[in-house]
């Protein structure tokens, strides 16, 4: 039996989460609190708030719920039975599929000729693109651990060989996949199954108590595991519910109307069909609660079907302001609307007054969205002199789209203004390894010198880095004094002749390129600078040459240091090029780090990032058993892949102004919340399935995850966190035409 405590206010949550800890049986007092979230930020602030109701925050454990659901499996069933780390995780999954793609049983099968067409260029005569054999087998894993989760009834049946009534593309996977479980039978649902039939044996190994905080939805196949584990021991599932009402079948107008229609289509009496549909409406629709909560809704129908004991506990905003002796703002009735499920556009209702809890507002560009915003803020910190940066949140779809603006405006923005104007700090999060860490973006592009024209742009650019400054010994004088030499020596690209003909034949595709001389090149531009030091202290022409008298004395330590730097990036260009196993290519990549960088740099946040990437790498491959060799395409794939994702948790609710992307299960209260880049086609966001994805092939089932569902309900999450102020900003004009643009959907909604 699960515990269900719903609540519009997360505030109250915390509540009643800190008098179930304080409850029970728990007699030890270091014992640990297991609590499941859904993300970092979650779980920072639940313990922020724990700690100021109680003291302090202590013996807490905190979990992903698939993490822990896999860990008590694994406790069930015997951790000598169950890896910590599943063969069919996406990560490692990804592997095995690479190499199944490539065996002769998935090549000269006639089943699998779509997939092998894609990555196999031309049949028979083994030219192959291995970088797009990746990509595909990546995408499979992905599809396998969506089916795992959502679809569990089709892996069960391709591997009873049944695929009667399913199309050419499932026929492939499932030839797939029942190659996978030959070479590991024990997939997530066996073991899932297994785990609930022995739950009852293995009672005692089970925690005392289990909470889930602030998740509000999970897919029924871990749901049915969370009931059986309710049996056993204690589950608490502290739920935002924003409407205090039963909604789990609630219908939006379209949904309404379509039924409306059909009833007209078998019935004569039109009018009291019409009547009974806006009587209903009156009664039980709020239009943005039926149009944006579809997950929620979802899920409640689902939570329904299990036993369990509801414990309510709901808070009107629009009461508490009564309580207050204050008048509702239009943001709080907004949020009462939706709790008790009242429609206000129709005129029996009062209507709300005019006030400025809500402000939209409309820019030209992402740039002028951040000024106003901006400017916004500081007037809202000179009217309410209680309001801190730290209870501000500004979201939107993609951060990396306004990082820039943000840092320019609110990091620098400030700087010539007066005194009598505070600044304001600011911290973005969800940004991607790649973007925030630039020696991560740096190590990105080493593994691009095979094809690399080594231009004077991008070798300086390497100069600038911290770490290679310190292990090179370069001073930002010294770097100075190398382009000042490099402008003199008219050094522009290419290392020699050679390298610039075979960079011309690879772009043209020509074999029979002309020769050329090694004018511009890095190495007459050196050889020009050393000889002059050499010979004397003016210019000096010597075998057709003007030598350059620029190096003087100590100067030629530079010198000889940035020959080092040099040859070790054309070592790495020419080394980069042979293929090898999984465990040679982290050895190799382990080793050119160390080579150019320096470990004690301020960069060495960058460096872990990077040893994890090359670690994870090993023990993917590991957990795979691959260990055929690898081109650099490959690789580099992997790892611009792995540095593409956001690092969780980070710079959220830092004691700033928290800008960050819009991530599901975190929408926590604020005084004061943005919402940036609402306009039509931008938002809600959508993702193209691929061609070959089964489930958007099928029609979809309660509890399905779609990227635009997730944005809705994170519009309507923002809408009930906001606690005072909200602001919704979009790009209502074409930068260039000054054409008129729409705003999202949702917005217009609204």
């Amino acid at each position: 039996m699960i515990n269900i405590y719903p609540a519009n206010r997360l505030e109250n949550l915390v509540f009643l989460l800190d008098r179930v800890m304080q409850t029970g049986t728990n007699d030890a007092i270091l014992s640990e609190e297991i609590i499941l979230v859904q993300s970092k930020g979650m779980q920072h602030w639940l313990n922020l708030k724990l700690a100021e109701s109680r003291g302090i925050s202590m013996n807490l454990s905190f979990s992903l719920p698939m993490q822990f659901f896999w860990n008590q499996i694994r406790i069930v069933l015997g951790k000598d039975k169950v890896p910590e780390k599943s063969t069919y995780s996406r990560e490692v999954l990804s592997w095995r599929i690479h190499d199944l793609l490539a065996s002769d049983e998935v090549i000269n099968n006639p089943l699998c000729q779509e997939a092998t067409r894609y990555w196999l260029a031309k049949e028979g005569t083994g030219e192959a693109n291995e970088s797009k054999r990746f990509q595909l087998a990546c995408q499979l894993a992905d599809l396998f651990e969506q089916y795992l989760i959502f679809r569990p009834d089709w892996i069960i049946q391709w591997e009873k060989g049944d695929q009667a009534d399913h199309n050419d593309a499932a026929k492939w996977q499932a030839l797939i996949w029942q190659m996978l479980v030959t070479q590991d039978p024990q997939h997530p649902v066996h073991l899932l199954k297994q785990a609930m039939n022995s739950l009852k044996q293995h009672k005692h190994h089970l925690p005392e108590r289990i909470s889930l905080f602030g998740i509000n939805t999970l897919p029924p196949l871990w749901l049915e595991f969370l009931s059986e584990l309710g049996e056993q021991t204690q589950v608490h599932f502290f739920h935002l519910n924003p409407c205090v009402e039963y909604w789990g079948d609630l219908k939006t107008d379209k949904a309404q109307a379509r039924e409306q229609f059909y009833r007209w289509l078998n019935s004569s009496d039109l009018p009291a069909i019409r009547h009974s549909a806006d009587a209903q409406s009156i009664e039980t629709t709020n239009p943005l609660l039926a149009n944006l909560g579809a997950q929620g809704k979802d899920f409640l129908y689902l939570l329904a079907e299990h036993s369990s004991i509801e414990i309510p506990v709901f808070e009107s905003a629009q009461e508490l302001a009564s309580e207050q002796g204050k008048q509702a703002t239009v943001l709080q009735q907004i949020q009462a609307d939706i709790l008790q499920l009242r429609d206000r556009r129709y005129p029996q209702l009062e209507k709300s007054n005019i006030d400025n809890s809500i402000t939209l507002s409309s820019a030209h560009s992402a740039l002028r969205e951040i000024q106003a915003l901006h400017d916004w803020l500081l007037h809202q910190i000179n009217n309410d002199k209680s309001l801190t940066p730290k209870d501000i949140l500004v979201m939107c779809p993609n951060v990396e789209n306004y990082a820039p603006y943000v840092d320019a405006v609110f990091a620098h923005g400030w700087n010539d203004l007066n005194e009598q104007i505070p600044p304001l700090p600011c911290s973005i999060a969800d940004r991607t390894l790649k973007d925030s860490e630039p020696l991560v973006q740096a190590f990105i592009d080493l593994l691009d010198l095979p094809d690399s024209r080594f231009q004077v742009s991008r070798i300086l650019g390497y100069l600038r880095l911290p770490a290679l400054q310190e292990k090179f010994n370069f001073s930002e004088d010294d770097l100075l004094l190398l382009e000042r030499w490099i402008n003199h020596a008219a050094i522009h690209w290419g290392l020699d002749a050679e390298h610039k003909q075979q960079i011309l034949i690879s772009d043209t595709n020509n074999t029979a390129g002309k020769d050329l001389n090694d004018k511009f090149s890095w190495h007459q531009g050196l050889n020009r600078l050393l000889l002059g030091f050499a010979q004397s202290d003016q210019t000096t022409i010597y075998q057709d040459q003007l030598l350059l008298p620029d190096v003087e004395g100590d100067e030629a330590l530079l010198l000889g240091r940035y020959f080092e730097l040099l040859e070790q990036l054309q070592y790495y260009a020419r080394a980069l090029k042979t293929d090898r196993t999984p465990a040679a290519w982290k050895q190799f990549l382990l080793q050119a780090k160390d080579t150019l960088f320096s470990p004690l740099s301020v960069d060495s946040n960058a460096q872990q990032i990077i040893e994890q990437a090359i670690d994870d790498l090993g023990e993917y491959t590991s957990g795979a058993n691959y260990d055929k060799k690898l081109p650099l395409s490959v690789i580099r794939d992997f790892l611009i892949s792995h540095f593409s994702q956001p690092e969780p948790g980070r710079q959220f609710m830092a004691g700033q102004v928290t800008f960050c992307s819009m991530v599901p299960m975190r929408s926590v209260p604020f005084r004061i919340i943005a919402v940036l880049g609402l306009n039509d086609g931008e938002f809600p966001r959508q993702r193209q399935p691929m061609g070959f994805d089964l489930m958007a092939m099928a029609a979809p089932r309660k509890g399905d995850r779609s990227l635009r569902g997730d944005d809705r309900y994170l519009f309507l999450e923002a809408l009930i966190s906001c606690r005072e102020k909200l602001y919704l900003s979009y790009q209502g004009h074409d930068i260039k035409t000054n054409n008129k643009r729409e705003p999202s959907l949702v917005l217009q909604e609204l």
